[in-house]
């Protein structure tokens, strides 16, 4: 019996081996990662069945209203609809749509112009003698082969690394403007409160906590390992 180990590090390393490998699908990544932008922007829509995100508020405040009259009585005054801004569909589905594409420009960023989409400098990495000749004995140059495993260790561990904080961050934004339509686009109680907490835990989870602890975890790597050149 064979049994397999893995982490998240181990598969962070596959997976961004695999996506810069030459018969990667590239084409059909950056398509499938456009068209799912446009689609969850385009979600009121396809929810309320309309033409027009005119249309598609009027819809889901129709929803809201009905809901909020069935869960609360006559005398609350949560019963209001304009007495929590975070029920109407807009401007809160225009802010989220901003936010999941300013994600994806920075994804794709990372996966088209970073330094790893240079086969050869990913594959061995940069001269670090080029890039910091002034921490080099001036009489004795190094052999390459004391400096290329470091700056292939540079390589190999910071640019996987934003790859995923980039990635994380998308995946975030994707689920809370999806899941955002649970608090001001449904009628139901029960989609609501599922809706509520796929938000909750995209928007604290992956949102703000996971990029944050990849955000330091980059900054911490880079800092160890400029140390370590």
């Amino acid at each position: 019996m064979v049994f397999c180990s893995c982490n998240a590090l181990s598969v962070e390393r596959v997976v961004h081996t695999k996506t810069r490998d030459k018969e990667f699908y590239w084409k059909t990544f950056v398509g499938t990662l456009v068209s799912m932008n446009i689609f969850v922007a385009l979600l009121p829509l396809f929810v309320t069945e309309t033409w027009s995100f005119g249309a598609a508020n009027d819809v889901c405040r129709s929803w809201v209203e009905e809901w909020l009259m069935t869960v609360f009585m006559e005398d609350d005054p949560a019963r209001d609809f304009d007495s929590a801004a975070n029920r109407a569909l807009f401007p809160a589905h225009s802010y989220n749509v901003a936010s999941q594409f300013v994600s994806l420009f920075g994804l794709l960023v990372w996966f088209f112009i970073s330094p790893h989409n240079n086969s050869n400098a990913a594959a061995t990495g940069p001269d670090i003698r080029c890039m910091m000749p002034h921490l080099l004995p001036l009489a004795s140059p190094p052999s390459p082969t004391t400096f290329l495993p470091r700056s292939f260790k540079l390589y190999s561990l910071l640019i996987p690394t934003v790859g995923t904080y980039y990635a994380v961050q998308q995946l975030g934004n994707l689920l809370i403007t999806a899941s955002s339509l649970g608090n001001n686009c449904t009628g139901s109680a029960t989609m609501g409160n599922i809706a509520f907490a796929v938000n909750f835990l995209s928007s604290g989870g992956l949102s703000v906590i996971g990029t944050n602890l990849l955000c330091h975890r980059y900054l911490y790597e880079k800092a160890r390992i400029m140390i370590e050149l």
